[in-house]
């Protein structure tokens, strides 16, 4: 009787350990056509564009999709973070590296964690053009009607000059087709 106690204290104790708190350092990302290995140490942060923002937290979407079939997983994955104590003068459309405090996230999609440092890497506003490049992903983003549990993913964004238009390229719903959105620049 004693040693199936010991037993099953030391399974509680086993599965209690493998909960809580993981650091994600395996996130990959795509800057200009290179893929690179985003992590959150201090080297290099989580990079994607702001999607939502909800008092002081962010929701930064990658664009590079993971695919998760041959293990049941999803076929088209998009890495997502809440950050929470982010800047207050970081906007919807931005896109972002952002570094964890510690390095630690918290295990959930999107997975959770606190913002230790923001950097906006594409706030760029072409020649000639009105808007810069996050507030025309701010507009497109805005024109899409979507569910509160819903989050929009930005693939790419273009600027044509001769028609003074800005192309936002949008993930619906079910992540599995790109919506283009106009956004015009004059």
């Amino acid at each position: 009787m004693r040693l199936k106690i010991i037993f099953l204290i030391s399974v509680v104790v086993l599965l209690l350990s493998a909960c809580g708190v993981k650091q994600d350092n395996s996130t990959k990302s795509t800057v200009e056509g290179t893929s690179t290995t985003a992590s959150t140490t201090q080297d290099k942060g989580f990079i994607g564009y702001v999607v939502k923002i909800d008092g002081d937290r962010i929701l930064v979407v990658s664009p590079d999709v993971k695919d998760y079939s041959s293990t049941g997983g999803p076929k088209n994955y998009y890495p997502a973070i809440w950050f929470d104590e982010s800047p207050s003068n970081i906007n919807v459309g931005m896109k972002v590296e952002v570094w964890a405090e510690g390095g630690k996230l918290e295990e959930s999609y999107p997975a959770q964690g606190k913002a230790e440092r923001v950097s906006v890497i594409s706030d760029s506003q072409s020649e000639g053009t009105k808007l810069f490049e996050a507030e025309a992903v701010n507009q497109a983003i805005s024109s899409l009607e979507i569910k509160k549990s819903h989050f929009n993913v930005v693939k790419e964004v273009k600027y044509d000059p001769t028609a003074s238009v800005w192309t936002v390229y949008v993930l619906n719903d079910n992540h599995d087709g790109v919506i283009p959105i106009q956004v015009s620049d004059k």
